[in-house]
């Protein structure tokens, strides 16, 4: 025999909530309704509902505090990486400056410093030796002292040279005066390449003008060496022989303050009325002469 589904007061489950039968008693609920009950009956109540919100700010805060951390390592791996990068930069630019400084520097240009005459100097201004110096000149290099049948004046430039540091080639080009009266160019294209055997490179500079035209016009004064200072003693020599007088030098030397200062004694004496001029003589007067006072 089955259970039966009533309670040991007679009544079914949740019969206070069931309708009345009309011919007495009450309905059973039904399936549904039962489950209704069961949903009410397991509810959350209040202390349910402020432990699960106690619970989603705690996750709400480590969630927060996990960005937070997040952020901060990220920003030291950045801050790293960047310090990474800047000493990396740094000792870049420390290699290309040490670079520099060692390297040799080659150049052409002109030597304008006896007048009238051109000269072209090829010099290393740098701190170690240049090997296999080759320079080359556009359009090529020509002077009116060229003559037919001989190697042009400027032949030199074009050779391959070894400089050491802070030595230089020089050698004649040309002259200005008949330069400038002749129709050749006065602007030229220089490009030099060399090796370092310091460095063990392999170095190409310019296209760099090298231009004439800017002395054009200029007026050129010779140069003073010895011979110009020995001329100008001699010179000296026979002024001073001129003043000569009996085989002695003339030197007038006369105390100009003394006498200024005795002049103004003398005139301030008339103004004051110290000295009494008599009716039959005249007042005496200042001396004028500085060999009057002793």
């Amino acid at each position: 025999m089955s259970a039966s589904p009533r309670g040991s007061s007679g009544l079914w489950p949740g019969a206070c909530l069931a309708l009345p039968l009309p011919w007495g008693g009450f309905r059973p609920p039904t399936a549904a309704y039962s489950r209704g009950v069961a949903v009410l009956a397991s509810a959350p109540n209040t202390t349910d509902w402020v432990a699960a919100i106690a619970a989603c700010v705690t996750v709400g805060i480590y969630v927060v505090v996990a960005w937070f951390a997040k952020r901060q390592v990220d920003a030291a791996r950045e801050t790293r990486e960047q310090a990474a990068r800047d000493a990396h930069e740094a000792r870049q630019a420390q290699l290309e400056i040490s670079r520099a400084e060692a390297r040799p520097y080659v150049y052409l240009r002109l030597d304008a410093s006896e007048p009238p005459m051109l000269y072209l100097r090829l010099e290393n201004v740098g701190k170690t030796a240049a090997a296999n110096v080759r320079v080359t000149v556009t359009p090529p290099l020509s002077s009116t002292l060229d003559r037919p049948g001989q190697e042009p004046v400027a032949a030199f430039v074009e050779r391959e040279w070894f400089l050491p540091p802070g030595v230089a080639a020089r050698g004649l080009w040309d002259s200005a005066i008949t330069r400038f009266a002749s129709s050749l160019p006065l602007t030229y294209e220089v490009r030099a390449s060399y090796d370092g055997p310091a460095t063990s490179e392999h170095f190409e500079d310019g296209p760099y003008p090298l231009d004439i035209s800017a002395y054009k016009g200029i007026h050129y004064s010779r140069p003073k060496g010895i011979d110009d200072l020995a001329k100008a003693v001699e010179g000296l020599r026979d002024t001073v022989q001129r003043w000569d007088h009996h085989g002695f030098l003339d030197v007038l030397v006369q105390d100009r303050l003394r006498f200024d200062e005795k002049v103004e004694e003398s005139l301030q004496q008339r103004r004051d009325g110290l000295v009494q001029v008599a009716p039959t003589q005249e007042a005496p007067s200042a001396p004028t002469d500085p060999e009057q006072y002793p």
